[in-house]
């Protein structure tokens, strides 16, 4: 990410890891309305600049801006400090920032919308520039949703039906004009929620929000609710300081998840969508006394790169991203056992964050406990060995999973 400076007359864009040196060109004072943050777009990987020369993967970000508002051009000066762009390529002057990729055949007009509502027609980043001058107001609401009929809560290709989508279709068709919507988090295929958080940004800061989730909910199907919609609290000091709004995302400093299982014998058919078969989900009849064991060893602060999928994959592209190492540490304040009566528990877990399946990954490594097939020092050698054995642990089905709530200060 990046955040903006203003100094001796000229602007510059902070990168992730510091400022960039460069000679800078002197200009006018900057007016009001030029002196704020301003970001620009990543720059893609392989992307070839006006002058030709072809900038490789571990580009980066472009490391800052200098904004001339006497002729309003803007002049990027592509700098190389290696931990932003290992290339090792030689400052260079360009014209302009690159713009927004043209769209392909293939690309959706969904996707199209998507993207020039985050970037200008010069590739800056649009959303951050309308909230800082007023033009727009961000928003936050509560989101409930059946994650049956769902291919997970984000977008996907090929029209596929997802949470996101449904939010967004609701919100452009109120309002005429495509809206964006950024959650929290993701959740898989078939995962369920009561108290997902996502923000999104509106022109009209006095907007009648009971009106506004009324119509949201008429419009959307019944298995996707919007509750205890508001203005978004400020800005952290953090973010102030880098001139960032306040993130659904950036600002969770916490969630609930729970895992519904049913221990007993045979199932009620009217639980099969929101609740897992333990002895099913296993691949055999389990020891429940073994699961209160074995949970409290996932306590703690700890690397859960062993419990979650794609740790590789996504290293190396944040890495090539210029955003350095990919932190696979994470804390689980506390994981507990509710019996509910009739075979039904539920499993408890409050953290301060999730990677991608890990939730889901660590009742499946309980289960194989459960089930007889490990020990439970298992627990500490995925740990300890940041490796799972997935032909012995599974991940726990997705219907059984629910997020509970996101956690934030200043907002319920």
């Amino acid at each position: 990410m990046l955040a903006a400076v203003v100094s001796g007359g000229f602007t510059l864009l902070r990168g992730a890891v510091g400022l960039a040196t460069a000679t800078a060109v002197p200009a006018p004072p900057l007016p009001s309305h030029v002196a704020m943050p301003v970001l620009c777009r990543a720059r893609p990987r392989h992307q070839r600049w006006p002058n030709g020369s072809i900038v490789g993967p571990s580009a980066g970000f472009i490391s800052h801006l200098a904004v001339d508002p006497s002729s309003a051009t803007r002049v990027l000066r592509v700098c190389t400090p290696s931990t932003i762009a290992p290339h090792g390529g030689v400052e260079e002057d360009l014209p302009r920032s690159t713009p927004p990729r043209s769209t392909t055949n293939n690309e959706s007009q969904q996707a199209k919308a998507r993207r020039e509502a985050r970037f200008d027609e010069e590739g800056e980043y649009r959303v951050f520039r309308e909230l800082l001058e007023g033009k727009k107001t961000r928003f936050v609401s509560r989101v409930m949703y059946d994650g049956t009929n769902y291919k997970g809560f984000q977008l996907q290709g090929h029209g596929l039906p997802t949470v996101q989508g449904v939010l967004e279709k609701a919100l452009s068709t109120r309002f005429q004009t495509y809206v964006p919507v950024v959650a929290a988090g993701r959740t898989d295929t078939g995962v369920h929620s009561v108290g997902q958080a996502v923000h999104f940004d509106l022109p009209n800061a006095n907007e009648d929000l009971s009106q506004l989730a009324y119509s949201m909910n008429q419009m959307m199907p019944e298995d996707v609710r919007v509750w205890n919609m508001s203005v978004a609290p400020p800005s952290s000091p953090w973010q102030v300081e880098k001139g960032w709004p306040w993130s659904s995302m950036l600002n969770a400093r916490g969630k609930r998840y729970s895992y519904r299982l049913f221990v007993g014998p045979v199932m009620s058919p009217l639980d099969r969508l929101y609740r897992a078969h333990a002895s099913q989900a296993a691949g055999s009849p389990i020891n429940v006394d073994l699961l209160y064991q074995t949970i409290p060893k996932l306590v703690g602060k700890h690397d859960f790169a062993g419990f979650s999928n794609e740790v590789t994959k996504r290293a190396t592209l944040k890495k090539e991203d210029g955003l350095g190492e990919f932190n696979t540490v994470r804390t689980v304040y506390s994981a507990e056992i509710i019996d509910e009566g009739g075979g039904n528990i539920r499993l408890d877990f409050h953290l301060d964050g999730a990677l991608y399946r890990m939730v889901r990954n660590m009742v499946g490594a309980l289960l194989a406990v459960a089930a007889g097939r490990l020990e439970p020092e298992v627990i500490d050698e995925i740990f300890a060995t940041r490796v799972r054995d997935s032909r012995l642990i599974y991940a726990a089905p997705a219907h059984g999973l629910t997020l509970d709530t996101v956690l934030y200060d200043g907002y319920g």
